[in-house]
């Protein structure tokens, strides 16, 4: 629904002819003094219309709040919230002068608005003055109801009829103008001024019955109030005290203005005599110098404001205004206090334009507008040296506006020559016009001026009136840099020295022809979407736009027109157009309506290739509709096929122009539709043969080799395998590149749509090469002396598998034959070679192979026994030992030492060797030691003689003798036998041989 807002307008008109100072005693002529003292209690009454007062003001239960949804709206016009300007040139009767007229308007945004319309009746309103506030009320009533939606309004009057000081609700909340009417109408003016009574009134009507979403009190008086409601709670916060003031320290108006406040009211009390704004709130007795004095403070004013807070207090917009009230009076001080929207002082001359402006503040689609209008080189503002403005109803002004204010800013100087812009200046200002308008709303604003046109500007040429003309405004969203400018949003009106001109507008029209916005909304053709950019252009003759006038020209519209890429079509009820510029009507304009240049929406099912032929079936608009349709072949062409179903069947290949036509006979834009030849069955898809074997190893790419189609088209896919590529994926024969390792399968498919594509798959693997073999280092040296177990030292395979095998010796074994670094063990003293085989099918398999030997330790040679030797001192003995399958090697100590190469001993002494067996690789664990002994030998017997006896004589011994030893006997001078006893018992000779030993040697 609707956003409802209760707007309280409380009327008090302030008559200056009526308006009384605190002196005077009968302003309301009641003749004397009238004390009213105790009330009824204010009650609302049963609505005078009968509708009932409180129900009439609520939301139903089921009344939908989606107005209220913080949506921003669509401000394109006339959507609410919307602006829309107008600015048109208006020729007059004299030759060369125009008048230009500017329109601002707004759409208001859906909300519920209660007012309250309170109207001063005291007796000072009596005659004329309750005449005219009655008019205005019925007029403010009136303006603010029409067009408007979800504002009510209410009337309140500050005296009931014979009750004076107590308010009266003369109309609950109605929108219903008729019966505001008759309630104003009704109203007559007697009895006091009890202005506080109007605002009570207004705010218990609105907490009572209003729901609205905005809630506003206008008040409208003609004096200062002279009766208020008893004051209670009264305080101050300042200290009275004797003084040079009239004998106090404070005069009664400041005290009044600044210090003095009421708590609370009772409203069944009325104070107060009628006929004196001042009343006792405050008394104070004080002796100053030695005289005794009161100081008494207190007005109706005080009262009256405090109501008026406790209205604003509750989110309530309170505007009031005085009639012709003095500017520094009682009244406009209560007035002015008593307000949060604004005070206005009426005079008769303007009291219409503050009703338009309350009106607009009340319900508007923007604020704080400014319309800037700058004057342009080819015409003259017509105005003073200092143009002026006025506000209708007065026309003085040389630019005259419904509201608002206006400033002239100097824009530089005309032309000397308009069509020259080297000409120089003239010494004829541009003015430029700032109309500050305030807030706009649905019922608009206006302003208009006069030009003419300046000096020396052709009369056969239209010129533009004004340079950019723009308004900047806070748009409803709140948006403070909203912003509208010609040509965009609005025209520049053309103008010239007694030509005419016709300006051309291409609008948007729905399918009735009626007039839309962007979004389809009817609405006034002025506010339709302009298609032109620009807005509008202007009928050329003979070159120019500026016409002769009473000739007839004929204007013919574009069938077609495309505009923003968007094509739109003349609707069909539009044709030429005739007119005839007149002295007294020069500038015509013509309309012309275009709707959306929409083909038909067609679904075309095309020769396949079991069937020749194909058809077409209009989709939009929707058969049954209304529409005919029309096929016409244009390639080859055919007649005419026009059926109410819109399908059309067994059509041959060739283009086809469709159309629909409308009841109203409007026909679209065709829509061109091709049926295709009958295609044909693609060629058999081959793809080639697999190449997964060894020839694809170490590559990443290979040449494909699918067959080139003769009907259709070819294409590679990758059915599986990642990482792969074609150079051209259209190319039979193409490379394909891919991931070293990975198998794919390709598909080559050939398509020749709508008939099933044929395709064929081919599998590929990029094989790799293995690692290349490497067995590790040959271990045939003394590092394997005595082992029969090694570790080998093959390369782990990056691609591939490994495996080792004995390719010659026997007996060797290994604990993993396909690990790169297992354990080999063999037979001692056995030589291998074994091999490592990298394999990775179907690639050549890599392959190294390692030297193995298990090296036998020789055992450790055998002596040849210790030698000692008797020697004279210059003797030379060599040592000997035996190694089983191997060489000695002679050291001089048992471990470590030097090498000896002869083992010898020179001389007399004792020498110890080791010997040490090796069979080329290995050598022994130990070393065998051999002592060589050189003694030194005896001398050589000497001889006691031989001895020749006769056989006669005794048995003799031979004797002989050994320095430092014994003698020992042989048979012979080398060798020979050991003689015992060297004796001779027969007769014969005999050599004995003597030889000394001295225990180590023989001599």
């Amino acid at each position: 629904m609707k956003t409802k807002i209760t707007l309280l307008l409380l009327t008090f008109f302030l008559f200056v002819g009526n308006s009384y100072s605190q002196t005077e005693t009968d302003p309301d002529k009641l003749g004397g003094p009238v004390l009213i003292g105790k009330v009824a209690p204010f009650t609302l009454p049963v609505d005078i219309t009968g509708i009932q007062t409180k129900s009439s003001a609520k939301l139903t239960n089921k009344t939908s709040l989606t107005s209220k949804v913080a949506v921003a709206p669509s401000l394109e016009w006339p959507n609410p919230g919307a602006v829309h300007i107008e600015k048109t040139a208006e020729a007059t009767t004299t030759p060369g002068k125009w008048k230009i007229n500017i329109l601002t308007q707004g759409k208001n945004i859906p909300t519920t608005t209660d007012v309250v319309l309170v109207i001063d009746n005291s007796g000072s309103m009596g005659g004329n003055k309750i005449t005219s506030a009655k008019a205005a009320a019925n007029t403010f009533s009136s303006e603010l109801l029409n067009g408007s939606s979800g504002i009510r309004v209410a009337i309140v009057t500050i005296n009931a009829t014979g009750n004076f000081g107590t308010p009266y609700v003369n109309q609950s909340f109605t929108n219903n103008t008729t019966t505001l009417s008759t309630a104003i109408n009704a109203i007559s003016a007697s009895g006091g001024t009890n202005l506080q009574g109007g605002f009570y009134a207004a705010r218990e009507l609105i907490a009572a019955t209003s729901t609205a979403d905005k809630k506003v009190v206008i008040l409208l008086s003609d004096g200062a109030p002279t009766y208020s409601y008893q004051s209670n709670n009264i305080t101050t916060d300042f200290n009275v005290s004797c003084g040079s003031i009239s004998n106090f320290n404070i005069s009664r108006s400041d005290f009044e203005a600044s210090h003095l406040f009421i708590g609370s009211s009772t409203y069944t009390t009325v104070v107060g005599t009628g006929g004196s704004f001042n009343t006792t709130l405050y008394s104070k007795s004080l002796n100053c110098s030695g005289t005794n004095r009161t100081f008494n403070a207190g007005n109706h004013g005080i009262p009256t404001i405090y109501e008026a807070g406790l209205v604003m207090n509750n989110g309530i917009d309170v505007y009031t205004i005085g009639f012709e009230v003095p500017s520094a009076g009682d009244e406009a001080n209560v007035l002015n206090s008593s307000q949060n929207k604004g005070y206005f002082a009426a005079t008769s001359s303007n009291i219409s334009n503050i009703y338009s402006q309350i009106r607009s503040n009340i319900a508007f689609a923007a604020s704080n507008a400014i319309f800037t209008d700058p004057m342009s080189t080819y015409i003259v503002l017509q105005a003073g040296v200092t143009p002026t403005y006025s506000v209708s109803p007065s026309t003085t002004g040389n630019v005259v506006v419904t509201k608002g204010t206006v400033t002239f800013v100097n824009n530089g100087f005309v032309l000397n020559d308009p069509d020259i812009p080297t000409s120089g200046n003239s010494n004829l200002i541009k003015w430029k016009i700032v109309w500050n308008i305030g807030t706009i709303s649905e019922i608009g604003d206006q302003m208009y001026y006069y030009v003419t046109m300046a000096p020396n500007t052709n009369p056969t040429i239209l010129y533009d009136a004004n340079e950019k003309t723009y308004m900047d405004y806070t748009d409803v969203n709140g948006n403070t840099t909203a912003h509208q400018e010609t040509p965009t949003d609005f025209t520049i009106p053309k103008v010239s020295g007694g030509k005419g001109s016709v300006e051309i507008i291409y609008y948007t029209v729905n399918e009735n022809g009626e007039p839309i916005n962007s979004v389809g909304t009817v609405v006034p053709i002025e506010n339709a979407v302009k298609i032109i950019p620009g807005s509008s252009k202007y009928f050329e003759y003979n070159g120019s736009t500026a016409l002769e006038v009473n000739q007839n020209y004929t204007i013919s519209p574009e069938g077609l027109y495309t505009s923003n890429s968007i094509l739109y079509q003349l609707y069909c009820t539009f044709g030429n157009i005739s007119v005839t510029p007149t002295p007294t009507s020069p500038n015509k304009v013509v309309w012309f309506g275009y709707r959306l240049g929409k083909a038909p929406e067609t679904s075309v099912v095309q020769p396949i290739c079991g069937v020749a032929t194909g058809s077409v079936t209009i989709t939009v608009p929707v058969a049954g509709s209304g529409f005919t349709y029309t096929i016409t072949g244009t390639n080859p062409v055919t007649a005419p096929i026009t059926n109410s179903n819109g399908v059309f069947n067994s059509l041959t290949s060739g283009t086809y122009s469709v159309t629909s036509k409308s009841t109203n006979g409007c026909i679209s834009v065709p829509s061109v539709v091709i049926i295709n030849d009958q295609p044909l069955t693609p060629t058999t898809a081959t793809a080639g043969v697999d190449q997964t074997g060894s020839a694809t190893c170490g590559m990443t790419i290979v040449t494909l080799a699918a067959n080139t189609p003769t009907v259709g088209t070819g294409k590679w896919t990758i059915e599986s395998g990642t990482g792969g590529s074609f150079v051209s994926d259209t190319n039979p024969t193409t490379d394909f590149s891919g991931t070293p390792g990975m198998a794919y399968v390709l598909k080559w498919t050939i398509s020749n749509a709508p008939c099933t594509a044929s395709s064929d798959e081919v599998n590929i693997k990029f094989n790799q090469n293995p690692t290349t073999a490497t067995a590790g280092v040959d271990q045939t040296g003394s590092a394997t002396c005595g082992m029969t177990t090694v570790t080998l030292a093959a390369n782990t395979p990056t691609v591939g598998t490994g495996k080792w095998t004995i390719e010659s010796g026997t007996g060797g074994s290994f604990v993993s034959d396909t690990n790169p670094t297992t354990d080999f063990s063999g037979t001692p003293g056995m030589a291998y070679v074994l091999k490592w085989t990298i394999s990775n099918a179907p690639c050549t398999a890599s392959n190294d192979e390692v030297n193995i030997k298990f090296n036998i330790i020789p055992n450790p040679p055998i002596s040849g026994g210790n030698q000692t030797v008797c020697t004279d001192g210059n003797t030379t003995q060599t040592l000997t030992a035996t190694a089983t399958g191997g060489t000695i090697t002679w050291y001089d100590a048992a471990v470590d030492g030097t090498e000896v190469a002869n083992p010898i001993q020179i001389g007399v002494g004792t020498k110890t060797y080791y010997a040490q067996a090796s069979n080329g690789t290995c050598s022994s664990l130990t070393r065998t030691a051999v002592i060589l002994t050189i003694n030194n030998g005896p001398m050589p017997p000497t001889s006691g003689g031989n001895q020749t006896v006769c056989e006669t004589l005794p048995l003799q011994t031979l004797t002989a003798t050994a320095t430092g030893g014994t003698i020992t006997w042989y048979t012979s001078a080398t060798d020979g036998e050991l003689v015992e006893n060297p004796t001779l018992n027969t007769v014969g000779s005999v050599t004995y041989y003597a030889q000394g030993d001295n225990g180590n040697c023989s001599s």
